[in-house]
């Protein structure tokens, strides 16, 4: 029988990494080591389980079928491990270890945010806890709670996923923009029938959820992320929908406008996620409660 010790667990985190990230190069920045680190302890591993577990060279990356199975196994026990850590740590009231944050981009231009002062007020509980924080999609956010590598989360979210708890935090109001260099812009009024003929940009995670709102039946581009649908209105060639308080600075310096701002407007909801299992955390709880106590009491009333 393998008797699990402190060196293979470091080299399943490596394993997994290298799994998510794609191969050895693409996990390289994510793991802070160079290919041939990775490579060994790739090696190592594969010894110590007794079969190959992924074919790399130029065909690229690819596990094989016990690479598959010894994935899925070790992110089990990683995440068995994470849940007995913080069941460890929470035998006393003390703020210890890590937290692990995920957050989606560009939320901060948004005055209203409270993580800065939630963030702030909890570093200064105590020296003996550390912060870390990834940018991601929602659904991959999601995903990274459930298999317990984080431990929080602050998103949109259009589904439930079992095992999560979704604490309503507050709305982001979004607006419908085009470039300045698209036709609808230095347009008298816009009708709505004008917007459904032109090229719409969607978010593949809110399902169709934007373009309903407009009655489009389908996108022309797709774009997640927030900057990635900027860069698309600013070509002229597209409308979309922006955070408010993230476009304002283009509307303000003539690169964008806001299409019936009266008419369409779309209110994303956001939510703080913890995994069920966590809800006793100490540490987590903490934070939770700061990040509360940080929210402006408009938006409170609002959520």
């Amino acid at each position: 029988m393998l008797q699990i010790q402190d060196a293979d667990l470091r080299a399943l985190r490596i394993f997994t990494t290298v799994v998510r990230s794609g191969g050895f190069t693409a996990a390289q920045p994510v793991l802070g080591l160079g290919a041939s680190a990775i490579s060994e302890y790739m090696s190592r591993l594969e010894t110590r389980l007794g079969v190959r577990l992924c074919e790399r060279g130029r065909a690229g990356f690819r596990l094989t079928e016990e690479g598959k199975l010894a994935f899925d196994a070790a992110q089990r026990l990683l995440s068995n491990v994470e849940e007995f850590r913080l069941n460890v740590s929470s035998l006393s009231n003390t703020l210890r270890g890590e937290l692990r944050l995920g957050l989606i981009d560009n939320i901060l231009t948004d005055p209203r945010s409270p993580l800065p002062k939630a963030v702030r007020k909890f570093s200064r509980r105590s020296d003996q806890i550390q912060i870390h924080i990834e940018i991601n999609l929602p659904h991959i956010l999601e995903q990274d709670m459930l298999d317990g590598r984080l431990h929080v989360a602050i998103a949109p979210s259009p589904q439930r996923i079992r095992g999560l708890d979704y604490l309503r935090l507050t709305d982001e109001e979004h607006g419908l923009y085009c470039g300045s260099e698209h036709p609808l812009f230095g347009q008298g009024k816009v009708s709505l029938r004008e917007i459904q003929r032109a090229r719409v940009i969607s978010r593949g995670y809110l399902r169709g959820k934007d373009l309903r709102l407009i009655k489009v039946k389908s996108a022309a581009a797709i774009a997640d992320n927030v900057e990635a649908r900027l860069l698309l209105l600013l070509t002229g060639e597209y409308i979309g929908f922006l955070p408010r308080h993230y476009a304002e600075r283009w509307v303000s310096s003539g690169q964008l406008r806001h299409l019936l701002p009266d008419e369409i407007v779309y209110r994303v909801p956001f939510y703080l996620i913890r995994r069920s299992r966590d809800s006793h955390w100490h540490s987590l709880s903490v934070f939770i409660q700061d990040v509360f106590d940080a929210l402006p009491a408009a938006a409170l009333t609002q959520s």
